[in-house]
C-alpha cells in the first residue's frame, strides 16, 4: 500500500525534473502589428518556419482553437492554442506520448510603431519530456535563429505604421 502512495509522488517529481526548455530572442525593425500579422497567419507559418511542411488552424486565432501541423520528417500533429494575448503573444501545445511540446511566442519590447524584440520559447514537459527533449532539442535550437530571422524579414515587409531598426539576436538554454 505504501508503494502505491509513493508512485504518484515519484511521478510528480520526475515530471517536474524532466521538463526541458530553451528560447531565442530577436530584435526586428518590424512594428508589433506587422509581427502579429505574420504570427496569426497559421497557414503561412512554413514560409518562415522551414522546419514545417504545413500548418492549419481550424477556426479563429483564439485560446482553445485547434489546428494541425507537420514538421519535416515527423507525422502530422494536432495542436491547441492555449493562450492568446492579441499583439503581445501566444502559446500553443502539441501532445506527445506521455509529454507535450509547448511553444511560446511573445513580444518583449513593444513600441506601437516598432521596432520590436520578440522571443520564441520551446518547452518539453511531462513524464517523457526528457526523452523528446533529448530527441529534438538540438535540432530545434539550431533551426530557431534562422526561423526568427525569416519571420522578422517577412514581418518587415507587411504594411506598417512605421519603423525599422537594427537586428540583433541571442540564444539561451533555460
Amino acid at each position: 500500500m505504501k508503494e502505491i502512495r509513493f508512485l504518484p509522488a515519484l511521478c510528480g517529481l520526475v515530471t517536474s525534473a524532466c521538463s526541458t526548455s530553451f528560447h531565442h530572442t530577436h530584435r526586428s525593425g518590424a512594428a508589433p502589428a506587422q509581427l502579429w500579422a505574420r504570427w496569426t497567419e497559421v497557414e503561412q507559418w512554413p514560409q518562415w518556419d522551414t522546419e514545417l511542411e504545413y500548418s492549419h488552424l481550424d477556426g479563429a486565432f483564439e485560446a482553445g482553437t485547434k489546428g494541425r501541423l507537420k514538421a519535416e520528417g515527423s507525422p502530422e500533429s494536432r495542436f491547441v492554442l492555449t493562450e492568446v494575448r492579441p499583439e503581445r503573444g501566444y502559446i500553443y501545445e502539441v501532445k506527445l506520448p506521455l509529454a507535450a511540446l509547448q511553444v511560446r511566442r511573445r513580444m518583449l519590447q513593444v513600441e506601437p510603431s516598432g521596432p520590436v524584440s520578440f522571443e520564441h520559447a520551446v518547452r518539453f514537459k511531462g513524464f517523457m519530456g526528457w526523452f523528446f527533449s533529448a530527441l529534438l532539442k538540438k535540432k530545434y535550437e539550431r533551426a530557431l535563429p534562422g526561423v526568427m530571422e525569416r519571420l522578422a524579414a517577412q514581418a518587415e515587409l507587411e504594411p506598417s505604421p512605421e519603423g525599422s531598426g537594427p537586428v540583433t539576436t541571442s540564444t539561451q538554454a533555460d
